[in-house]
């Protein structure tokens, strides 16, 4: 083998090397934006997130959280029909004739002023009011059952109680793909907010939403819009409404991080 040759052949194996590098390495740097939208939805909220399509943390057994509750319509008042009016009676006016003036003076005797010759004597002793009383006795029972329920309350916590939080499971705080705890935000906060008559699987909105480290919503757009105006003006109220998605990974240097979201009708999340 001359020397040509053997430059050849370290530049092919040179290259062959590179092209694994980057086949292995490479996917470690693309933005989360470019993960598969088929990741399913989350059905716990995660306390951190983490840049890998896994997901962990809590107890399986706990109490699964409550689902936001959905805006109701406020319901009608009922209609108060005006009250009757009432017929007043009809009052007789009597006639009153003034009495004739008579022609014989009338004569005047003088009053005398009438004074009591009788003693009288005023007891100075005050007596406290019935309702004070019942109002200082209420007082101390209230501060009593007070004071005997926060004794109870002290007496009956202890420093080992723990609260169970619901996730897959194995304990500590809870934790999922960043990509795909910001999904479950958009698609749970649009569940119950579709459009009656949007039933067409093949109806999708893309959007695209930048993300700051402590998961602020920094702006949110459409970037596909489904060509259906009912679908198009809720994602819209979507986008608006959600101020908050998920946090940054603490390990990554970004401050901000734009994702492209699609959203179906046909989400299961939405279907339920």
């Amino acid at each position: 083998m001359n020397r040509l040759q053997k430059k050849c052949f370290v530049a092919a194996t040179g290259f062959h090397l590179l092209l694994l590098v980057i086949l292995f390495v490479g996917p470690a740097f693309l933005s989360s934006a470019d993960k598969p939208d088929s990741l399913p939805l989350l059905d716990f909220v995660p306390m951190k997130t983490i840049d890998a399509a896994l997901s962990g943390g809590g107890s399986p057994t706990a109490k699964p959280p409550l689902p936001a509750p959905q805006p109701q319509p406020p319901a009608p008042q009922p209609q108060v029909a005006p009250p009757a009016p009432q017929s007043q009676p009809q009052s007789v006016k009597e006639i009153v004739r003034p009495p004739e003036p008579s022609l014989e003076p009338v004569e005047k005797k003088p009053r005398m002023p009438q004074v009591s010759t009788k003693l009288v004597t005023r007891s100075r002793t005050t007596s406290s009011s019935p309702d004070a009383d019942v109002d200082a006795r209420a007082t101390a029972k209230r501060r009593e059952i007070f004071n005997r329920t926060l004794h109870n309350l002290r007496e009956g916590l202890s420093s080992g109680t723990t609260v169970e939080i619901y996730g897959p499971g194995g304990g500590g705080p809870t934790y999922a793909d960043f990509f795909q705890a910001v999904k479950t935000v958009y698609a749970n906060a649009w569940a119950g907010t579709v459009p009656d008559g949007a039933t067409d699987a093949n109806t999708f909105v893309k959007v695209k939403v930048t993300i700051a480290r402590d998961g602020t919503v920094v702006s949110a757009r459409i970037v596909q819009a489904s060509g259906k105006p009912l679908v198009d003006k809720s994602v819209q109220s979507l986008l608006e409404r959600v101020k908050k998605a998920a946090p940054i990974p603490e390990g990554s240097k970004d401050s901000e991080r734009t994702v492209e979201i699609t959203l179906r009708v046909n989400t299961p999340a939405l279907a339920g």
